[in-house]
């Protein structure tokens, strides 16, 4: 190709050392951003546990920004609780379905309306249940931390601010 002799040739030190920073703080970042997950997942425990009140939690200057989160987490459990409940109710009416279908069969007409609105009463019950445990489930996920936003990834910027760097200077 070129005939360029070695001693015209340079090493482009300074790119190479960004790309390498680069690498290092989206690792950093992912690391970081893991942790508030895992963080996330011990509030909720420890929160259902009642180890420790709501309000002490929402006290402490770090965890207090899982505010939004742990409301969504007593909204959800809410939810959960009536599905619950439902289940509960699922379950027993499925006992009643079993025991009539035993006990009087379906052989006549009567019977089978009786025996077809007790399935769709059943049937009802379910769907509801579902529909209670989806709704908790994209409650939990829409609070959930976004990525750079939990309380340990959100202290990046400030940290960055402090040597005089900036986010953009480094991800173009």
């Amino acid at each position: 190709m070129f005939n360029v002799p070695i001693d015209h040739v340079m090493v482009p030190g300074l790119h190479i050392s960004l790309g390498l920073y680069v690498k290092l703080f989206d690792l950093l970042e992912a690391d970081l951003q893991d942790i508030d997950v895992k963080l996330q997942s011990y509030l909720e425990s420890v929160l259902s546990e009642g180890e420790v009140s709501k309000d002490d939690l929402l006290a402490d200057e770090h965890l207090g920004r899982f505010k939004s989160y742990v409301a969504a987490v007593d909204e959800a459990r809410a939810l959960d609780d009536q599905a619950d409940a439902i289940e509960d109710e699922l379950e027993e009416q499925e006992s009643q379905l079993a025991w009539l279908a035993y006990k009087d069969g379906v052989e006549d007409a009567m019977a089978e309306v009786v025996f077809d609105e007790a399935c769709s009463m059943v049937q009802d019950l379910y769907q509801q249940k579902e529909s209670l445990r989806a709704k908790a489930d994209a409650i939990r996920t829409k609070a959930s931390v976004k990525k750079g936003q939990g309380p340990l990834t959100s202290q990046m910027d400030p940290v960055l601010q402090e040597y005089s760097g900036r986010r953009q200077e480094y991800h173009g």
